[in-house]
């Protein structure tokens, strides 16, 4: 199971993590929110350009647990 820091953020919008703002990765292993994976034109990775299908996606777990 992929787990993201609390304070993680998006790499394409920059926004943290939120009930709004899921992450979800992709095969490749990078993760970004879901407005951003939808918002692409292609379905290509934003950072290594590998393709990717929307049922690849898997949604990621933020560990809440860690924030003070």
């Amino acid at each position: 199971m992929l787990v993201l820091h609390p304070h993680s953020q998006c790499d394409v919008c920059l926004d943290n993590y939120t009930t709004s703002r899921e992450p979800y990765s992709i095969p490749c292993g990078h993760a970004f929110c879901w407005g951003c994976l939808q918002s692409l034109k292609r379905p290509n990775c934003p950072l290594c350009r590998n393709p990717f299908h929307d049922y690849e996606m898997r949604k990621v777990h933020v560990d809440k647990a860690t924030l003070p």
